[in-house]
């Protein structure tokens, strides 16, 4: 393997384990490898990937730049998936910074460029970021509607993952709709599959989900006291320490609102967004 996808490869697996700092190097180091060897779809490849540790980082400003030269990068070869991949992350950040309406355009535009070349699970994803921006927007049918296509897709091509981080979302826009009875069943089913799946950081935003759904429907303290102690324990797995600590603080506030929740401001959108490998 050439030196310069090693990196972007070894960076990509950082990500992957949480180890933010140590990708960024990594993918830095493929860009620059890229760039002396003028190699403009590596260049984007390591853009795009740099801009998905960047967000996590929170450095969302950073974040933009680099995803708007990948997908720039990503025009100038025809690459259409390195495009709609880098347009998906794209709209998360968006999201992040808070302008929706360009984050739902840019997550159309994902969508449909993943219709074009027959990628049915990364349209999945696009599909499920949808509805995340359509919640945000307070559009909540049409939310439900791109996360129940999201998951219908995911079923197709055997995605288990993708279905449990999107049935976690639909109990987000059940529990918005007052629907808690099925909030309630989304959410378990959604902690089950991420608990199978050993995806403890995404088991920990889940209970901490299900803890806010039993508050809105006014259920048992003792049940959101669990689903906040569950969600520090699955988190403390993931070596997410931080965020153990923030649903470990709520364990003992019975009067926990869906607006306080430390969850709802990581809603599970970006986690079936693929990464670019060399």
């Amino acid at each position: 393997m050439p030196l310069p996808a090693a990196w972007n490869n070894l960076g990509t697996t950082l990500g992957e384990l949480r180890r933010f700092d140590e990708a960024l190097h990594a993918l830095e180091t493929a860009r620059d490898l890229h760039q002396q060897t003028d190699d403009t779809r590596g260049q984007a490849t390591a853009w795009n990937n740099l801009g998905t540790v960047l967000k996590e980082l929170r450095r969302f400003d950073e974040a933009l730049h680099a995803l708007e030269t990948a997908r720039d990068l990503h025009q100038q070869t025809d690459d259409t998936r390195g495009q709609a991949i880098t347009w998906d992350h794209l709209g998360t950040v968006l999201r992040e910074l808070g302008r929706f309406d360009e984050a739902l355009h840019a997550h159309e535009t994902a969508r449909d460029l993943h219709q074009q070349t027959g990628d049915t699970n990364n349209q999945a994803g696009a599909w499920n970021n949808l509805g995340t921006v359509l919640k945000e927007l307070r559009r909540f049918d049409e939310a439900l509607h791109a996360h129940e296509t999201a998951r219908d897709l995911h079923q197709q091509t055997g995605d288990t993952h993708g279905q449990a981080i999107t049935w976690n979302n639909l109990g987000t826009v059940w529990r918005e709709r007052q629907r808690h009875g099925d909030a309630v069943a989304a959410g378990r089913r959604a902690i089950a599959m991420l608990t199978e799946a050993e995806d403890w950081f995404r088991a920990g935003e889940a209970w901490g989900e299900l803890a806010s759904t039993h508050s809105a429907a006014g259920n048992d303290a003792a049940q959101v006291r669990k689903s906040w102690a569950e969600s520090a324990a699955a988190y403390a797995r993931a070596g997410a320490e931080d965020e153990a600590a923030a649903s470990r603080a709520k364990v003992g506030d019975q009067n926990v609102t869906q607006e306080e929740t430390p969850a709802e401001a990581h809603s599970v959108s970006d986690g079936k967004v693929s990464a670019e490998r060399g």
